[in-house]
């Protein structure tokens, strides 16, 4: 890993604008040098354990990115709820996709808010109530900036009416 975060450190990293991590641990040392690295735009984690990462931490990636992937593993409620409030307050961010992990925690409102004020959601397979889905599909208006929505792989999808 101390390979990795030597190469972001170096010139020649300066026109890399997307990352991608997959399978093994993300330590937070990592993670501070993709916040600082300059050019770098969107980054995905896949299948890697976010779990220790401070909630912090996570807020300056949401913040400083134009998109973020998280698929594949389960986030703290605190990093959940991090995540979503630091959308809400005013971000750069533009794509959101956190997949394959449980978000029935985080309080419908908050996804809603999120939501509408990001181009692109990708929720698919989080294990969304049917009170989260219906929030999100409620809050859809003409001020949304939302083009593109993935909610597949939720269970409670079939139960949300079909009004919305």
């Amino acid at each position: 890993m101390a390979g990795l975060q030597e190469a972001l450190a170096g010139r020649r990293m300066l026109l890399v604008r997307g990352l991608r991590l997959e399978e093994g641990p993300v330590f937070e040392g990592l993670l501070e040098d993709v916040l600082r690295h300059r050019g770098l735009v969107s980054l995905t984690v896949q299948g890697s354990d976010l779990l220790s990462v401070e909630p912090g931490l996570l807020e300056g990636l949401v913040r400083g990115l134009e998109e973020l992937r998280l698929e594949g593993r389960q986030l703290t409620d605190g990093q959940q709820k991090t995540i979503f409030e630091s959308v809400v307050l005013g971000t750069k961010l533009k794509k959101l996709r956190v997949t394959s992990s449980n978000l029935s925690s985080v309080e419908p409102s908050l996804l809603a808010m999120a939501a509408c004020r990001l181009e692109e959601v990708g929720l698919a397979s989080a294990r969304l109530t049917g009170q989260q889905i219906e929030a999100i599909l409620g809050a859809l208006n003409s001020e949304a900036k939302l083009a593109r929505l993935d909610l597949s792989g939720n269970l409670y999808l079939a139960t949300v009416s079909p009004s919305l």
